[in-house]
């Protein structure tokens, strides 16, 4: 009895182990979990608006994301100071996780005007740099009722001065380009949409890539190649036996602080079929392009679904 009775005891005590043992290691786990995942960090910078949505704010180089967990009373009235301060300067406050040319999804918090809460400059808080052209290299989608409006240029330090001679003989040698000739105007962009859709319906694998710079921020799979766009269109081409895409509404163009780079939004009614099933709906579409050798690129695409039926057959 007396050697059944400890048995017993010890089978107690060792499952009461296993449960303090899983516990902590619960907790461990989920203390490693904490520490891992990247937090949300909230910023401010100083910008002028230039259009806003019922899905983001826009700055010229920046688009600053509504949250779907915010509050629609807060939200409206965040939309309502954005579009009374467009083409105005404003101080947005955002949470992201890391410096903006790392997180492509940055998140509006507040909007005041700037003479509101001027920034001051602090040594903790650099000057923030645009993330398509942090570092020196240009880089994720309504009208803009004020048309095109282009941001206030930054001075730039004065040259050194040179002889007549020696400037003369410059000019003559390496002659200036005129900045309209790289100004991207809003024909253009509307004329490059539509002919894109119109080739990606006919699934023109071999016209559809000239449209693509070398590198491009590929929706949300990162910075990719051309190689890797030729690999995942041809296998979209490949899978629908019909595509269909149109245009639902005007092209609206935003205009950022470089003449040679612009932003399209619009939105598509689309349709694809196979043998097997069927999809179709709506979706908002974001583009960026940049003239490159006097030919447009695409040097960002984004897409978000907004509307989207699918059925089997």
């Amino acid at each position: 009895m007396k050697r059944k009775s400890l048995s017993k005891s010890h089978k107690i005590l060792f499952l009461a182990a296993l449960l303090v043992l899983a516990g902590v290691f619960s907790w461990m786990g989920n203390s490693f979990a904490d520490e891992s995942a990247p937090a949300a960090n909230v910023h401010e910078i100083e910008t002028t608006l230039i259009h806003v949505d019922q899905y983001s704010v826009y700055a010229p180089n920046l688009i600053f994301y509504f949250d779907t967990h915010m509050e629609k009373r807060k939200k409206e009235s965040l939309m309502k100071t954005a579009d009374r301060l467009l083409n105005k300067k404003a101080v947005i406050t955002y949470s992201s996780k890391g410096d903006l040319s790392q997180d492509k999804h940055p998140l509006l918090v507040g909007i005041v005007p700037a003479d509101e809460k001027p920034i001051a400059s602090s040594p903790k808080e650099p000057r923030r740099v645009s993330p398509e052209f942090a570092g020196g290299a240009p880089e994720k989608p309504v009208k803009n009722p004020s048309g095109e409006q282009t941001a206030p240029k930054v001075a730039e330090p004065a040259a050194p001065q040179a002889s007549s001679k020696q400037t003369v003989f410059q000019e003559k040698k390496e002659p200036r380009m005129p900045e309209q000739s790289q100004t991207i105007s809003r024909d253009e962009v509307t004329a490059f949409v539509r002919r894109l859709l119109e080739l990606n319906e006919k699934k023109d694998l071999s016209a559809v890539m000239p449209f693509y710079a070398d590198k491009v921020d590929y929706y949300d799979r990162g910075v990719v190649d051309r190689d890797y766009i030729r690999r995942d269109l041809g296998y979209y081409f490949k899978n629908w036996d019909k595509i269909s895409t149109s245009l639902d509404g005007d092209v609206v163009m935003i205009v950022l602080d470089q003449p040679d780079i612009r932003v399209a939004k619009f939105t598509t009614a689309f349709s694809v079929q196979n043998d097997k099933k069927s999809s179709m709906g709506k979706t908002e579409n974001i583009w960026k392009l940049q003239r490159v050798n006097g030919q447009l690129k695409l040097i960002d695409v984004k897409q978000k679904i907004i509307e989207r039926q699918s059925s089997a057959f």
